[in-house]
């Protein structure tokens, strides 16, 4: 037989609770969507609820936790030599790894919406402010410094302190490569998805975070053709949108270092009419990275493999 899903729920419970009512619905297997960011989801993954668990990516770091079986992983993003970074069994999906959904359409939105120029070259890095390591601020005042028409644009977080900040450290970095951080560094502040993805369809260039990859953000940014450049890290967590863009063929807007990191962006920062063809030609296969039914259909089986394996009678003396 296949693999079928019960009913879905919503609601907010106190852990114990949740845990009764799962391990009461007797399942053969949990997908925890991702395990890190909110402390219910820790709190569960540590308990012993089904007997085959798994993790997805949502969080791309392991667990650590003796409770979770299997790391759902995209084999696309992650290196060679991956199966030592997790504690959990290593399980390499195809494609990204996730059935992503397609996103909505958003309202057309102006620059001028933003408080941005329309004669600015607006370069939009999307990430939570959280994964934008401090090795890398030079990267972005990089690019500002040789790009005299250059806005980057950061939004930011919902806590008041990271934001304050992150900013007086992004302007320093700014300051010191020569750039203007009064007029070329903008953080917008936290907005509805839609704003965002509006945000991120005016803005001429994403440019992902090294380190910290984007995941939905990047996503976004695809889904509506904004050409996004990115570098590649030794962990998955950096390769995301690497690997995003090598399914769509592009993999020219992937660099292979920080100073070919700004080049490329800079390169194309000045290139309108390059800019439009990367467009384009995003939007021509954006479809690809949704909706992928052999990431489904590897997901089904990975989860039958391993219900079968410990279901697994010893064999007749």
């Amino acid at each position: 037989p296949r693999a079928t899903a019960g009913d879905a729920r919503a609601g907010a419970e106190a852990t114990a609770a949740a845990a009764r009512r799962i391990a009461a619905d007797d399942l053969d297997a949990i997908v925890y969507p991702s395990i890190g960011m909110h402390p219910l989801m820790l709190a569960l993954g540590s308990l012993r609820l089904a007997p085959v668990q798994a993790v997805a990516w949502g969080h791309p770091v392991t667990t650590g936790l003796d409770a979770i079986d299997l790391f759902l992983s995209s084999g696309a993003m992650e290196p060679l030599g991956a199966d030592a970074h997790y504690t959990e069994r290593l399980v390499r999906l195809p494609g990204i790894g996730a059935p992503a959904a397609r996103f909505a359409p958003t309202a057309p939105a102006t620059r001028a919406s933003f408080g941005l120029a329309d004669d600015a070259t607006v370069y939009v890095c999307p990430q939570s402010l959280f994964k934008l390591l401090p090795a890398y601020d030079r990267l972005y005042a990089a690019i500002a410094a040789r790009d005299a028409s250059a806005v980057v644009v950061f939004v930011a977080d919902q806590s008041r302190p990271v934001t304050r900040l992150t900013h007086a450290r992004l302007a320093s970095a700014f300051a010191a490569a020569g750039a203007a951080p009064d007029r070329q560094l903008v953080m917008l502040p936290r907005m509805p998805s839609d704003r965002f993805q509006a945000l991120v369809e005016t803005a001429d260039l994403a440019l992902d975070a090294p380190g910290w990859s984007g995941g939905m953000t990047t996503l976004t940014a695809l889904h509506v053709g904004t050409p996004t450049v990115t570098w590649p890290g030794p962990l998955m967590r950096g390769r995301h949108t690497a690997a995003m863009l090598r399914q769509i063929g592009r993999d020219d807007l992937v660099a292979d270092g920080l100073d070919a990191y700004v080049d490329l962006a800079v390169s194309l920062g000045a290139r309108p009419d390059e800019r439009g063809r990367l467009q384009a030609a995003i939007l021509a296969r954006a479809d690809e990275l949704f909706g992928d039914p052999a990431t489904v259909g590897a997901l089904e089986d990975a989860l039958l493999a391993a219900c079968r394996a410990i279901s697994r009678e010893p064999p007749a003396s």
